[in-house]
This record gives structure tokens, sequence and C-alpha cells, in this order.
């Protein structure tokens, strides 16, 4: 299994950590299903790269769009 690592601003991580204690799982448990469902939710916007590990995205392709607010990602 592909490891996937980011750097996430603090109003985010504060909501992925409310929604992991929310979801009662583990946060790298939530993290994987949120972008699980993300990629669900747009899969012609994903490189095939991205889903056999190698995290090439198609170029506009927004990972947070589907999980938080745009706003969120702004530091």
């Amino acid at each position: 299994m592909p490891t996937l690592s980011f750097h996430a601003p603090e109003p985010l991580a504060k909501r992925l950590r409310r929604g992991a204690k929310a979801a009662k799982l583990p946060l790298s448990a939530y993290v994987t299903e949120t972008v699980e469902r993300g990629l669900a939710a747009e899969p012609p916007k994903v490189a095939l790269g991205a889903l056999a590990g190698t995290a090439a995205l198609v170029a506009g392709y927004d990972p947070a769009r589907p999980v938080v607010p745009a706003a969120d990602w702004k530091t």
C-alpha cells in the first residue's frame, strides 16, 4: 500500500482530527477513508499513476474540494 504524506494547515488539521474523533477512527484511517471517498467522487480527474501510488495527478485536480471547503486550505 502506498504511503501518503502531507502537511495540513492548522484549520484543516483540526477539522480532520475532529472528524476522526467523531467517527471513532484513528486519524490515519479517517484520512485514508476521506481520500478514497474523494477519489471515488471524481475518478476522471485522477491519473492512473495516482491510483497506482505514484501520486501523479491530472492538472486541475484539487484533492481538498471533495473533502473540505477551499477556504480551509488557505493559510
